[in-house]
């Protein structure tokens, strides 16, 4: 496993934490899908409805990991952290 953690920053997901295993990502896409859907996965669990709602209705392109390349990511050390901005 080749796990990173992965940081919300956004005014209505600011904190949320996940961590995605590397070894299923070939670019940036594939770990905005995997944080997205583990995004949803806790606000449906929670029956936070309007928020799944949101999270639903956001495309990929709206989503960004800044500040980085793919390899970066994807070599860097463990406890290293990345920030996922959301832009709603």
């Amino acid at each position: 496993m080749n796990l990173k953690e992965f940081v919300c920053s956004s005014p209505t997901f600011n904190g949320f934490r996940c961590e995605i295993d590397m070894n299923f990502c070939e670019n940036f896409e594939d770990i905005i899908k995997f944080f997205k859907e583990n995004l949803l996965e806790v606000l449906i669990k929670n029956n936070f409805d309007n928020l799944a709602h949101k999270i639903k209705g956001i495309k990929n392109n709206e989503i960004n990991i800044k500040g980085y390349e793919f390899n970066d990511i994807l070599l860097a050390g463990r406890g290293e952290i990345f920030f996922i901005n959301i832009l709603i």
